[in-house]
């Protein structure tokens, strides 16, 4: 993709520009993801937070949309710490025992996320909840679980290959090969798929 830049009368507009010569103007483009922040933060509604953390490093553009809507102060772990300046790996003013919600793109193995509460919780901060897009279903959920954080997700991938295929954007086969893969490929012994709403 590229940025083509354009300069009308009254004002300047950019536009993502695909390879094939698709335009996608700038304020449609990001709406999506708006609006995506917009139903985790009702999807985390009744969950008692005074912080958002996004997981590093997809999730930050989620994370920073849902502080900026609830004015809910946002921290920011990084993945290393900075070498130069602060040197530290959690960015942002808190309390010792503040609560934290925990926001995420995509959950697996539900290692990425437990990183990020094993840091929060380093700093003295209380993690007990996380709203993520999506559950892949193959066994993050319970491991989260197993440490003390409640998941909660928008969509599963079954819930959502179900939606697509009834949308007819994909066929039967593609939906059967995905849900065989979400069996076959677990990270949990248990083969626990418990809804955790």
């Amino acid at each position: 993709m590229s940025i083509a830049h354009h300069t009308y009368k009254t004002f300047e507009c950019e536009h993502l520009v695909t390879t094939s010569g698709d335009l996608y103007d700038r304020r449609r483009w990001l709406r999506p993801g708006i609006t995506v922040s917009e139903l985790l933060q009702e999807l985390a509604s009744d969950v008692a937070h005074e912080l958002v953390c996004g997981v590093p490093y997809a999730a930050l553009p989620i994370a920073t949309v849902m502080s900026s809507k609830t004015l809910t102060p946002m921290l920011v772990r990084r993945k290393e710490a900075k070498v130069y300046g602060t040197k530290k790996i959690l960015e942002g003013v808190y309390r010792e025992n503040q609560k934290c919600l925990i926001v995420e793109d995509v959950v697996t193995s539900g290692g990425s996320l437990l990183e990020t509460a094993d840091t929060l919780r380093g700093h003295g901060l209380v993690v007990a909840d996380a709203v993520v897009v999506l559950d892949r279903e193959q066994g993050g959920a319970g491991v989260l679980r197993k440490n003390g954080i409640k998941m909660k997700s928008l969509f599963t991938l079954g819930e959502l290959v179900k939606i697509l295929h009834k949308a007819n954007k994909i066929d039967q086969r593609t939906v059967e090969i995905v849900l065989d893969h979400i069996n076959e490929c677990r990270f949990d012994s248990n083969a626990d798929k418990d809804n955790f709403d």
